[in-house]
C-alpha cells in the first residue's frame, strides 16, 4: 500500500496529463455538435420562412412539412445529446479535479503517515502485520513497556519486524516481544475512528502508558485504516479485533489475565464486543477499559457534536423529518432516558455500521473501568452513565436486576459499598432508586478532578468490579490525562 502511494505521487503528473486529453476529446466532440445544431437550426429557420411566404395552396404539401419536422426532430436530438455530454464533461473535470488534489496532496500525506507507520520510533516499537480470520492482512504496533525496554541491552539490533505473510520475521523481534509479555501486562489499544495507529496523539498516548501504567501497548489498525487492507464494517473491525487478541495470546504465549482491552472512542464499542465474545467463550480477561464510550451509534448519531455544535439538531426543525420522540433507554435493562430525542430517527436508521454496546452489555464479565471528561464535546458523558448503569443492572441476582431500577442517578451520599449486605438490600421495591444506588455503588469525590463511582458485584457472582470515573477536564481525550492513567493502574492492580 505504501509503495502504492509512492507510485501514484510519482505519477500524478503523467496521469493528470492524460486526463487532460480526455477532456480535449470530450470538448472537441461538444464542439462538433455545437456546429452540426447551429446548421440545423439555420437550416430549419431558412425552411420555416420559405414555407411561411408560400401560398396555401403549396403549403399542403407534404413534402416541405415533412422536411422541417425532420429538422426539428434532429434539432431536439442534438440538444439532448448536448446536455448529456456538458452533464459528462462537467463530471469528468470534477473527477480530474479530485484526482490531482488526491495524488498531490493526499497521496503525500499518505506516504508520509504510512512512512511513520513503517518506521520503528525510539527503538522500542515492533512494526508488525497479522491476518485476521477472514485472510485481511493487517498493520499493528507492538510497543514495549518501559520496564521491558529498560531491561533490555544497548544498543538493541535495528532490524525488528514482525509479518505473519513473511519469513523475515527476526528471531530478536519474537524474542523481545515474548520478553516483554511475560514481564508486563498489555493493553490491546482499539483506536476512534479518525486517523491510524501513527496519529501523533495517539503516539503520545503510547508512550504515556507505556511509562505510567508501565504495560505494553499493542496498538492495531482496523481494516481499511492505515496499512490495513480492506474495507472497515462492524463484523470486520471485530474479526480485526479478535485477530489481535489470538495473536497475543495464541501465538505468542500472553496469558488472558495478562492482557486489559483498551477502546477510545468508537474503538470502545470495538471493545465491547471483544470483551462480549471472549465472556461467551468464558476467557478471564484482565479487564476492559471505555475512555469516552458511547452506548450505541444511534443515540450518538442524536448528540454527536462537531466543536460542541450537534449537527443533527437542526433536522428537529423540518416537519417533513419524520420522527417518535425516541427515549434514549433501553426496556431490557431498564437503563434511563438521557434525554427526548430531537426527530433524527430516519437519519439514524440509515447508519451503515450501527455499532451498539448496550446489547453486549450481558456477555461482557469482565471488570470495567469506564473514563469520560464532562467537557467531551464529541460524546456526551451521559452515555458513560447509561452504560454504568447497564453494567451494574446486568451484574445483580437475578430478582435483585429484576427489582432494582438504578436509573441515572448520582446519589450525594458517601456511604461505603456493603458487598455482603443479604438480599434485602437488592430486593426492596419500596426503596428508591437514588437510595439503591447508595447503597450498591460508592461514590467517592476527589476535589478538581471529578467523582469516581464504583460497584463490586455481591458474592456468587463473580465480585466483579465496574468503575466509572467522571472528570471535569480532559475532553474526548480523557485517557490522555494521567490522573485517568493513575486510576486505571490502581483499579487493575499494576504496580
Amino acid at each position: 500500500a505504501w509503495a502504492s502511494s509512492l507510485s501514484r505521487f510519482s505519477t500524478h503528473v503523467d496521469s493528470t496529463r492524460d486526463y487532460l486529453k480526455k477532456i480535449w476529446t470530450k470538448e472537441k466532440k461538444l464542439d462538433d455538435l455545437r456546429r452540426r445544431r447551429k446548421s440545423a437550426s439555420a437550416e430549419a429557420e431558412a425552411a420555416e420562412k420559405q414555407l411561411s411566404k408560400m401560398s396555401w395552396k403549396y403549403k399542403i404539401s407534404t413534402a416541405q412539412i415533412d422536411s422541417l419536422n425532420g429538422l426539428r426532430a434532429e434539432i431536439r436530438s442534438m440538444d439532448s445529446e448536448i446536455m448529456a455530454e456538458e452533464a459528462a464533461l462537467r463530471d469528468l473535470k470534477q473527477t480530474i479535479t479530485r484526482f490531482w488534489m488526491g495524488s498531490k496532496f493526499s497521496a503525500l500525506l499518505e506516504c508520509s503517515e504510512k512512512g511513520k507507520i513503517a518506521a520503528d520510533f525510539a527503538g522500542k516499537t515492533i512494526n508488525l502485520r497479522l491476518r485476521a480470520q477472514d485472510g485481511t492482512s493487517l498493520g499493528a504496533w507492538f510497543v514495549l513497556s518501559e520496564p521491558a525496554y529498560r531491561s533490555l541491552p544497548s544498543p538493541l539490533e535495528p532490524k525488528r519486524t514482525i509479518d505473519d505473510d513473511a519469513a523475515n520475521t527476526t528471531d530478536t523481534a519474537e524474542a523481545l516481544i515474548r520478553h516483554a509479555l511475560s514481564t508486563s501486562p498489555t493493553l490491546l489499544f482499539l483506536h476512534g475512528n479518525s486517523g491510524t495507529r501513527a496519529l501523533p496523539r495517539r503516539i503520545a498516548l503510547y508512550t504515556a502508558l507505556t511509562a505510567r501504567v508501565s504495560a505494553n501497548v499493542f496498538a492495531l489498525d482496523y481494516r481499511g485504516f492505515g496499512d490495513s487492507a480492506g474495507r472497515p464494517s462492524v463484523a470486520g473491525v471485530a474479526m480485526d479485533a479478535r485477530a489481535a487478541w489470538d495473536w497475543l495470546t495464541r501465538v505468542h504465549g500472553a496469558r488472558p489475565r495478562d492482557v486489559l482491552v483498551v477502546g477510545h472512542s468508537l474503538g470502545t464499542a470495538v471493545a465491547g464486543m471483544l470483551a462480549a465474545q471472549l465472556g461467551r467463550e468464558g476467557v478471564d480477561v484482565r479487564g476492559v477499559v471505555l475512555f469516552a464510550p458511547f452506548s450505541s451509534v444511534k443515540l450518538l448519531m442524536q448528540h454527536y457534536a462537531i466543536l460542541g455544535v450537534p449537527f443533527l439538531k437542526p433536522l428537529a426543525k423540518l416537519p417533513f423529518v419524520p420522527g417518535t420522540s425516541l427515549f434514549l433507554t433501553d426496556p431490557e435493562y431498564e437503563i434511563p432516558k438521557l434525554t427526548q430525542s430531537p426527530h433524527t430517527d430516519l437519519l439514524a436508521d440509515s447508519i451503515a455500521h450501527n455499532f451498539d454496546t448496550l446489547s453486549q452489555v450481558p456477555d461482557i464479565v469482565a471488570p470495567v473501568f469506564i473514563a469520560h471528561a464532562l467537557d467531551d464535546f464529541d460524546i456526551p458523558h451521559e452515555h458513560a452513565d447509561i452504560l454504568f448503569d447497564a453494567l451494574v443492572e446486568a451484574r445483580l441476582p437475578p430478582t435483585a436486576a429484576s427489582n432494582s431500577t438504578l436509573g441515572a442517578y448520582h446519589a450525594g451520599s458517601d456511604s461505603k459499598l456493603d458487598s455482603d449486605a443479604g438480599m434485602d438490600t437488592y430486593t426492596d421495591t419500596d426503596t428508591p432508586p437514588a437510595v439503591h444506588r447508595a447503597r450498591l455503588v460508592q461514590r467517592t469525590e476527589v476535589p478538581h478532578f471529578g467523582v469516581l463511582h464504583e460497584f463490586v458485584a455481591p458474592a456468587g457472582t463473580g465480585g466483579r468490579r465496574v468503575v466509572l470515573l467522571k472528570t471535569r477536564y480532559g475532553g474526548h481525550d480523557v485517557g490522555w490525562v494521567e490522573g485517568v492513567q493513575d486510576v486505571l493502574r490502581g483499579v487493575f492492580g499494576f504496580v
